[in-house]
């Protein structure tokens, strides 16, 4: 099998791609922090390494154009769909 992600999401269809992207834009409307760690070896004078690990936690500030794509979806509780208008209720987001 050529691409095996590809047809993984084909077969999980539209619906939980969505709700990923849509979680990610909400995520990057109001702003998170996430954690970078890294994994030094540092040799001392004395010939002896040591392996020291950091965590850096780094803020990404809130992004104004995606709060103005959050806010243009409809304020009903629903989201409308081209070609049909065809709507859906409006998914409940969970942010660390």
């Amino acid at each position: 099998m050529k691409f095996p992600d590809f047809l993984d999401a084909l077969k999980r269809g539209k619906g939980p791609v969505d709700f990923e992207v849509e979680n990610a834009l909400l995520k990057k409307a109001l702003g998170h922090t996430y954690e970078e760690t890294h994994t030094e070896i540092r040799q001392y004078k004395d010939g002896s390494t040591a392996k020291v690990k950091k965590v850096i936690e780094h803020y990404t500030p809130p992004d104004v154009i995606a709060c103005i794509f959050w806010l243009k979806e409809p304020a009903s509780g629903t989201v409308e769909r081209e070609g049909g208008g065809l709507t859906e209720p409006r998914r409940t987001w969970k942010t660390r």
